[in-house]
């Protein structure tokens, strides 16, 4: 009679590793599924962010704004905080900025400018550090020619 205890004892015993093991593969599984589509959603937001200083300058400014506020509310989620926060405010700002010579005449034009700049900037560094890949430079107005963003 012992061994029948002893043997349902190891059966249950068993039964319980096998269910706990379970758990921990189906949790790896999900949070592997989750930082890939979060790779995904940071290349996504860098792309959008590129899009946005290419287009500062020119007449579409309004509608990549729009396409980088529409990307934010259905992807947020998957952004951390940091990223999350610096994308917003980069394309929130990006309509203030105006290239200079062209009516850029208005009293702090170009310290608007340079803070735009600045937090697309900050924009790519927190998506590149929010997948732990090492923020490689920013954007510096030079760059932002249109010889060389075609």
């Amino acid at each position: 009679m012992t061994e029948a205890i002893i043997g349902v004892i190891c059966a249950a015993i068993g039964s319980l590793a096998t269910w706990f093991v379970a758990k921990a593969n189906r949790k790896d599984k999900y949070k592997l599924a989750i930082y890939s589509e979060r790779i995904a959603k940071h290349q996504e937001a860098y792309v959008l962010s590129w899009a946005l200083s290419k287009s500062l300058d020119q007449a579409d400014i309004m509608d990549t704004q729009n396409k980088c506020h529409d990307w934010w509310i259905y992807n947020r989620l998957y952004l951390t905080n940091e990223a999350a926060k610096a994308f917003r405010e980069a394309y929130q700002e990006a309509h203030f900025f105006h290239k200079e010579g062209e009516g850029g005449s208005v009293k702090g034009q170009k310290e608007e400018n340079k803070k735009v700049l600045r937090l697309i900037g900050e924009a790519d560094k927190a998506i590149a550090q929010g997948i732990g890949l090492e923020y490689l430079g920013g954007l510096k107005k030079k760059d932002l020619s249109r010889k060389k963003l075609r």
